[in-house]
């Protein structure tokens, strides 16, 4: 183009973008969290610091189109999945879960202590989303003051009329949908709620549901796991086993148990009936009394 009587080049999308990324280099863009835009490629999303056993996305890889799939090799594929949580606050390049066995009602013919334990590290899959269950919750039918069935004669006729492994949803404070399963043990019956999930697939999905920037904020929460999966009252009262498109499957290896007083309620609240993994960035609130619990 021609400027002053002068003619110069049109400027290339790095020119254009040069005194962003020597603030970057100097330092400046590391404290604020800020990467300069470059389209279609790594430097597009912030990567965060990583830890010590999850190193950072190097930065070479900024060079490369990682929209290209045609390649096939297993870096650009790990890549890929990094770039589809946009920017983990772990900045960590990770593998998608393997499927264990599916997980059928005979599990939630058992009391809800077990089931709330043994549930952590499945992965819930609902429709185009899925996570791994990082934190539950159990609640008793009986001497529970706590549980939706202490009180509430309705919530007494859902367990006793439909099978174990339904659904039980409910909105709490006026504002958050929260997902409950039915557990029918022989002599112990309640609910297991789903308080923490560590997103696998749809990230994308949740992030536009969930506005939020950090991957740690999608599902931390019973509240913000529902929103961030599209759960609503549709389907409260079914059959978790007759719904297309959910399942849930087995985890492969047990994972660190830790046992604590339950969230955000003030009845029964001696009772040490939460359930998380250990050291997990995915739980939810405040982690209170801990105990080590064995599986």
């Amino acid at each position: 183009m021609v400027l002053s009587g002068r003619t110069e080049s049109h400027p290339t999308h790095w020119d254009s973008n040069r005194r962003s990324w020597i603030a970057y280099h100097r330092g400046r863009g590391r404290r604020s969290g800020y990467v300069p835009y470059r389209g279609g490629t790594a430097s597009h999303f912030r990567l965060g610091r990583g830890t010590g056993d999850k190193p950072l996305i190097r930065w070479p890889l900024r060079y490369r189109d990682l929209r290209n799939k045609e390649t096939g090799s297993e870096a650009s594929r790990k890549v890929q999945f990094a770039v589809d949580i946009l920017g983990s606050s772990f900045g960590a390049v990770k593998q998608p879960a393997k499927g264990g066995a599916p997980v059928t009602r005979a599990f939630f013919e058992r009391n809800p202590l077990t089931c709330a334990r043994d549930l952590l590290g499945c992965e819930l899959v609902w429709r185009n989303t899925s996570g791994i269950i990082v934190e539950t919750e159990a609640y008793a039918e009986y001497e529970d003051q706590a549980s939706h069935a202490f009180l509430r004669p309705a919530v007494r006729t859902f367990i006793n009329e439909r099978p174990a492994g339904s659904i039980y949803i409910y909105l709490n404070y006026g504002v958050h949908w929260l997902l409950n399963f039915l557990v029918k043990g022989e002599s112990f019956r309640g609910f297991v709620l789903i308080r923490g999930l560590e997103p696998r697939a749809g990230i994308k999905s949740m992030f536009k549901r969930r506005r939020v920037c950090k991957v740690t904020d999608l599902c931390s929460g019973p509240g913000k796991l529902t929103q961030a999966m599209g759960i609503t009252a549709e389907w409260n009262g079914a059959d978790f086993f007759a719904i297309p498109g959910v399942n849930l499957s087995l985890r492969e290896k047990p994972p660190t148990v830790i046992a604590s007083q339950r969230i955000g309620i003030t009845k029964s609240a001696e009772l040490e009936w939460r359930y998380f993994v250990g050291n997990s960035p995915f739980v939810s609130g405040r982690k209170g009394k801990t105990r080590p619990r064995n599986n």
